[in-house]
């Protein structure tokens, strides 16, 4: 079906769409895309074998954790009613120049729980990440990070 659209669009408007499909990254995008998805393996599973299969809890139970964790962990252990903190507010203002309370609101009952997770992780940086695994999953010493 595919093949059938694209043959019927000009050849311009083709040559335009795959020199996006060709153009090769940049290998700090692509090293940061590898250690997202290594991360976010990573964490959810931990999570997931904590709060469902030792706690007994429902689902997306897991899920709400690692959101309230990874926040919690980049307001430098600050419970978020008493402010927002470095790294939390520059983390966030990377996406958006929206206030982190706001921001951090807006994920938390705006978007899917999985969105809201891959924003934030996505926000942060590898070393941000493996710091968060460090300090948060039993098995971090599985996985392998570069800076």
């Amino acid at each position: 079906m595919i093949c059938d659209l694209m043959q019927r669009l000009p050849e311009d408007v083709i040559l335009k769409i795959q020199s996006y499909i060709c153009r090769p990254q940049c290998l700090i995008l692509l090293d940061d895309i590898e250690s997202f998805a290594r991360c976010k393996t990573l964490i959810l599973r931990d999570y997931h074998e904590y709060w469902i299969g030792l706690m007994h809890e429902n689902e997306p139970e897991d899920k709400n954790w690692v959101f309230n964790d990874i926040v919690y962990f980049l307001n430098n252990y600050n419970p978020m009613i008493t402010g927002y903190f470095n790294p939390l507010s520059e983390v966030i203002k990377r996406k958006t120049l929206i206030d982190p309370p706001t921001y951090i609101d807006f994920l938390m009952h705006e978007k899917p729980i999985e969105t809201a997770i891959n924003i934030i992780l996505g926000l942060m940086t590898s070393y941000e990440r493996s710091c968060f695994i460090v300090n948060h999953c039993k098995r971090f010493e599985q996985i392998t990070f570069e800076y």
